[in-house]
């Protein structure tokens, strides 16, 4: 059989990592016979063969096996109570087994039940297990749950038995999610819609297809409730079930690698293209020099541009050299920034690795930063000494390892939350290693205060149980500068890498009539992420809104080319129309000849995201674009990595910030936007999200890009497109391509997993 392929590769990798139990109802390490439990674990894979499911099912299963989840009882066609409970038990105790104590305290009517388990009770169970472990596994993404447009949402009372769970108003200490207290039903049923396997795309209980709902009279098998509880782990885990790559995805990781290292070790030679001065910069320098050689070179970029540059000069860095921008305590988004003056080039000399400027605390890397601040069993919780602005991501190694955030919810006062309406805690809600919170002192604030433009400063908490983090890592990244570089009209950049930016790692400046700015064969890598502020829900609760990226074109004549941007979000490369309110008659609102080509970009919220903010800023005004061209790039992973966790936290429409490219958050008029010749490759959400309306949702835009000769590679079950905000989903098919899309060259791969 196909599938004999499937279980000999998983027996191999698991005996060869240790990582399998024996048969029962038991956890890892059971029994004494390693012989045993290896022959325990092909007859359960054997059984698991058998079974009456797709092999992609087969494939989760066979990951429960993995996990050492209890499967003697798969091919049962019922699971009980009692029997969903020990499931959950389970699942409890890994996730947070701090936790498991309390859980087994909870719900003791379903616990003894032996009667055959609703689809509905068990999906509720699911959903209250999740919420007892908190953190990430009690949140709900909001653009899974736009997916869920057509889907049949209605469901009989009596699907719910309300005695199992000790009645309707036995949970006060559960929040429901978003939903409030009071509605266990529907905050079972929406969670279970906001939730998503990375491995499979289903959500833990699967649509049934063929009547477009959940199928709640039919009762849930032992093996759907298994499948339930590891679904619920890998949307929460996106690499613990990493599939193996088919060998047209291994010909395009293979371009992605050459292309990375072909971006890394370029050493581009501008000096015969400089009219002017060249000023050098290195680590070894001093601001005394004249600058005027290498021998002689001054110790800081931030001396070099305060020099009366002019037209035609370049600033060049030392290759293999790196600086710190540090943040700035005045308002404003780009008060850290350096700026490029006019016609200036910072570029590089010398030979290494790109110049690396950093907006990153250098305290961090100092044991004397962090102070412990709660210990308990394994768990180690690491408090900053001195409060920080907010901090989007914590690197370390540059990029080795990263730290998850965690983004609580706010009250009106300006008091954090946790998921049950209590005061946040971090030693409750740090579920696993490498969490962290960055918490702003916002109680003589409030909740609405504009953040993004304030200098309000906070706690930083870290649970890195090895140790403090400073000795258990090499290098420790704390983003805090907000943004890295400022391009006025005619400057570049070239071979130089920006990371740990909390809004930019450079911006094209046309607030103030600045335009033809260059972006050259750099590395953006870890920026954005920056807290907007917090927006208020329908409960009264006020939730997280994050914003920025690798690079803002917000000016005309504008040049990407060559470079490799990377981990940044919740966007990538932001093309974002915006008025001057204290500037207006300078301010550029046409953006024309912006040419983006030959980039590499992975891992960010969405490759390119492209908005016309010009009436929020000044009611009555509205932006244009003329010849914008996206073509020969590749966009790879959109949505996935630490940015698609932080978006998972963030507030409403999050689905906007998982694309490779999109118009969702407000469409623009234009005069050709060319979409060509990229690869696009495996989104979180859809590959495109595009709206063909303004944001007042009614006003139509005139035109939506243009798609041509452009490789769609795309996971078979989620959409390639999604249209006007989650009104029409367009699925892997070559009549979305060239129908819908309009790319009568372009061509589709679907990936089958």
């Amino acid at each position: 059989m196909k599938y004999k392929r499937i279980i000999s590769l998983l027996l191999v990798v698991a005996m060869a990592l240790g990582m399998l139990s024996g048969c029962g109802n038991n956890q890892l390490g059971q029994t004494n016979s390693t012989q045993s439990d290896n022959l325990a674990t092909e007859n359960k894979l054997e059984i698991i063969d058998e079974l009456d499911i797709s092999d992609l099912w087969k494939q989760e299963l066979c990951h429960a096996v993995q996990l050492g989840m209890p499967m003697d009882k798969v091919k049962q066609d019922k699971v009980s109570g009692k029997e969903m409970m020990e499931l959950l038990d389970w699942f409890v105790n890994y996730a947070a087994a701090e936790k498991i104590d309390s859980w087994k305290e909870q719900f003791p009517t379903i616990r003894e039940s032996n009667a055959q388990l609703s689809r509905f009770d068990a999906m509720t169970a699911l959903f209250l297990a999740a919420e007892h472990v908190g953190g990430e596994y009690a949140s709900h993404n909001y653009g899974i749950m736009e997916m869920s447009e057509g889907i049949n949402h209605s469901w009989d009372a009596d699907y719910v038995s309300w005695n199992l769970f000790g009645g309707f108003e036995a949970h006060g200490q559960y929040s429901y999610g978003a939903f409030g207290e009071g509605y266990l039903d529907g905050a079972a049923y929406y969670y279970n819609l906001g939730r998503a396997s990375y491995f499979s795309g289903e959500y833990p209980f699967p649509l049934d297809t063929d009547i477009n709902s959940f199928a709640f009279d039919v009762p849930p098998t032992y093996a759907d409730a298994v499948l339930a509880v590891v679904r619920l782990i890998s949307s929460t885990d996106a690499d613990l079930f990493a599939s193996e790559p088919t060998e047209i995805e291994i010909e395009y990781l293979d371009i992605a690698n050459d292309k990375r290292e072909q971006i890394h070790t370029s050493a581009t030679d501008i000096t015969d293209t400089i009219s002017g001065t060249i000023y050098y910069v290195s680590n070894d320098g001093s601001d005394k020099n004249d600058g005027l050689s290498p021998e002689t070179a001054w110790a800081t970029p931030q001396y070099a541009l305060s020099k009366q540059l002019r037209s035609g000069d370049a600033v060049l860095l030392n290759r293999g050299d790196s600086w710190t921008i540090k943040a700035s305590d005045k308002f404003g988004l780009t008060s850290s920034a350096l700026i490029i003056p006019e016609g200036v080039v910072l570029g590089a000399y010398g030979t290494g690795e790109k110049p690396l400027l950093r907006g990153a605390l250098e305290d961090a890397n100092s044991v004397d930063f962090w102070e412990l601040y709660y210990e308990q069993g394994v768990v180690k919780i690491w408090k900053a000494i001195q409060s920080i602005y907010y901090c989007p991501i914590i690197v370390f190694n540059n990029g080795e390892k990263w730290a998850s955030p965690v983004m609580p919810r706010m009250d009106a006062n300006g008091q954090y939350l946790s998921e049950d309406g209590t005061v946040f805690n971090v030693a409750n809600e740090f579920v696993k290693d490498l969490q962290f919170a960055s918490l702003l002192d916002m109680t003589q604030l409030g909740a609405n205060t504009n953040i993004e433009n304030s200098a309000v400063k906070g706690e930083l908490y870290l649970r890195c149980d090895k140790g403090n983090p400073a000795e258990v890592f090499e290098d420790v990244a704390v983003p805090q500068a907000a943004s890295g570089l400022v391009l006025r009209t005619n400057a570049t950049i070239c071979d130089i890498a920006l990371r740990y930016f909390t809004c930019n790692g450079a911006l094209m400046d046309g607030y103030d009539g600045f335009h033809s700015q260059s972006v050259l064969h750099c590395e953006v890598a870890w920026c954005g992420g920056l807290l907007k502020g917090y927006i208020e829900n329908h409960l009264g609760v006020f939730e997280p809104s994050a914003a920025g990226g690798a690079l803002q074109i917000s000016s005309t004549n504008v040049t990407i080319t060559g470079n490799h941007i990377h981990h940044c979000g919740p966007f990538g490369l932001i093309v974002a129309i915006h008025n001057n309110a204290d500037n207006p008659s300078s301010c550029i609102l046409h953006f024309e000849d912006i040419y983006v080509a030959n980039n590499l970009m992975e891992y960010c919220g969405s490759g390119i995201h492209m908005g016309d903010y010009a009436d929020g800023d000044i009611p009555g005004t509205k932006g244009y674009i003329t010849n914008l061209v996206f073509e020969d790039n590749l966009v790879m992973y959109s949505g996935q990595g630490w940015v698609r966790e932080m978006v998972w936290q963030e507030t409403g429409g999050s689905s906007a910030n998982l694309s490779a490219f999109e118009t969702n958050d407000s469409a623009i008029d234009n005069d050709g936007i060319y979409i060509r010749n990229n690869t696009f490759y495996k989104s979180a959400f859809a590959l495109f999200s595009l709206s063909e309306y303004h944001l007042d949702r009614s006003t139509p835009v005139n035109a939506l890009p243009v798609f041509s000769g452009n490789t769609y590679v795309q996971y078979s079950n989620k959409p390639i497109l999604q249209k006007n905000r989650s009104t029409e989903f367009y699925y892997p098919s070559n009549d979305t391509i060239k129908s819908v899309l309009g790319d009568q060259t372009g061509s589709l791969i679907i990936v089958e997993r």
